[in-house]
């Protein structure tokens, strides 16, 4: 499961934008296609700090589990794929053992939780990562019965999913700000594309503003 974030130029910009080039060989995909997979990286970036902002994770573990599929000149739509929608280990969020059990951090703006009784393993081939024992209680955290190991009464630990977070309170402002980004980096393509074909643009050019 993931959440699929499309860029795309939608029917009238797309109708606009053909009727614009129309004269330049190439001008609608060149200048489509960068517009497009430019406003995928600056979103990704962008996003993958909004996130970093709200929960405690390192950029590499937010960044793994988001990619893009890019545009091409002949299909001018674009997608970012946030996956993640399995429960993250609890180890990801600055997880410490102390001397009552571990301590680790979720919410960037917030104070470090602890779990007394609970401990830190490798288990099976996976990963290090924070345990409990069942009658221990884990301080309202997502545990695993699938996790269990053997006849052992102990869970694996988890926090929240990156997609749970990202359509909780990310999304809306990442859709809100493609749209800003797409008018501007149309407008700088777009009018690339006349200056590097000769057709002389003037640099206050604005074909297009943002929805």
């Amino acid at each position: 499961m993931a959440g699929v974030f499309s860029v795309t130029l939608d029917d009238k910009r797309l109708r606009d934008f053909a009727g614009l080039l129309s004269g330049i060989q190439d001008g609608f995909g060149i200048a489509g296609q960068r517009a497009i997979n430019d406003t995928l990286r600056q979103i990704r970036a962008r996003t993958s700090r909004n996130l970093r902002q709200r929960i405690a994770l390192k950029a590499k573990d937010v960044n793994r589990l988001m990619k893009i599929e890019r545009a091409t000149r002949n299909d001018l739509r674009g997608r970012l794929i946030v996956r993640g929608a399995t429960r993250i280990p609890l180890a990801k969020f600055g997880m410490k053992e102390i001397k009552t059990g571990i301590s680790y951090r979720i919410d960037k703006s917030g104070p470090r939780k602890k779990i007394k009784g609970a401990f830190v393993r490798d288990e099976g081939g996976q990963p290090r990562n924070a345990w409990v024992r069942a009658r221990a209680g884990a301080g309202g955290l997502q545990t695993r019965a699938q996790n269990r190991v053997g006849r052992l009464p102990i869970f694996q630990l988890f926090g929240p999913s990156l997609l749970v977070v990202f359509r909780r309170h990310i999304e809306r402002e990442t859709i809100a700000d493609a749209g800003r980004t797409l008018a501007k980096r149309l407008n700088f393509h777009v009018e690339k594309v006349f200056i590097d074909r000769g057709s002389g643009a003037g640099r206050t050019a604005e074909f297009f503003r943002p929805e």
